[in-house]
């Protein structure tokens, strides 16, 4: 029969797939606590962001396109997630925030291993589950949380004075301004 085996070296993660599996009562999934490139192999294999966080990218997409019988996959943004606060992170702390990787970066590493990605880019935006705030206060906290500011009393002094900038106040909830659009994109290559 078909399974599912999620390689994730993340407790939290791994309790929250097994959370997800046993509530919808899936018995062919299970995660295994590892990071990869793992002895690990598939029909399908699939990557989803995670691409920002891996320093050996090369090895890491050679290890999904030899381990894959039939098809890599990677799903990723336009604007990778950890890069659409970068205005914000710049208001907060002062300092310019490095970028992670995307796409731009990805694409040449994949060519320099002679794959040659079908890019098709979805229709959906890069969301977070969150509560939105209410008020200045609440926005206050949500945007130091959202830089995740150590010094939270200089970060909050930067922050304060632009509030009504940072955010849409235009409804019930105040929607952050400062946040880039992201789109979904998909890479999928046939296996080696």
């Amino acid at each position: 029969g078909h399974s599912l085996i999620n390689v994730e070296p993340s407790a939290a993660m791994r309790e929250q797939f097994n959370a997800c599996v046993a509530e919808h009562g899936i018995s062919n999934a299970e995660a295994v606590a590892r990071t990869w490139p793992a002895d690990i192999s598939g029909d399908l294999i699939v990557s989803a962001d995670v691409i920002y966080f891996v320093e050996e990218i090369a090895a890491f997409i050679s290890a999904m396109h030899e381990r894959a019988k039939r098809k890599a996959v990677i799903l990723t943004w336009t604007v990778p997630p950890p890069n659409v606060n970068a205005e914000l992170f710049r208001l907060a702390l002062g300092v310019e925030e490095a970028p992670a990787p995307g796409i731009d970066e990805l694409l040449p590493v994949l060519a320099d291993l002679g794959i040659q990605p079908e890019i098709t880019k979805l229709d959906e935006l890069f969301t977070w589950p969150e509560q939105l705030p209410t008020d200045e206060e609440s926005a206050l906290r949500f945007a130091l949380d959202e830089v995740e500011a150590r010094d939270r009393a200089a970060a909050r002094s930067l922050i304060a004075p632009h509030i009504g900038e940072l955010f849409d106040q235009s409804t019930a909830t105040w929607r952050p301004r400062w946040r880039v659009e992201s789109r979904a994109v998909v890479l999928s290559w046939p296996a080696g």
